[in-house]
């Protein structure tokens, strides 16, 4: 798949030590797997009141991943 999303953006202030999947190179099937258990964890980390910044950060990856990945 063609389409990216421009990681360092959306982590420029993160640990280097993270490591990314590229949701590009997955198939469909794990793509849809990958964003839904990103979207869990968002759900998770509202429900219990987390730090607004993590839940910030994920909706943000959300976003893109959507906007990206999403039909």
């Amino acid at each position: 798949m063609k389409k990216k999303i421009k990681w360092d953006t959306l982590f420029k202030d993160m640990d280097n030590d993270i490591e990314l999947v590229n949701p590009g190179s997955m198939s469909a099937a794990d793509r849809f797997d990958f964003i839904n258990g990103v979207y869990l964890d968002y759900q998770h980390f509202l429900s219990q009141g987390i730090e607004k910044g993590i839940t910030a950060r994920y909706k943000m990856v959300l976003v893109e991943l959507i906007k990206t990945y999403g039909h």
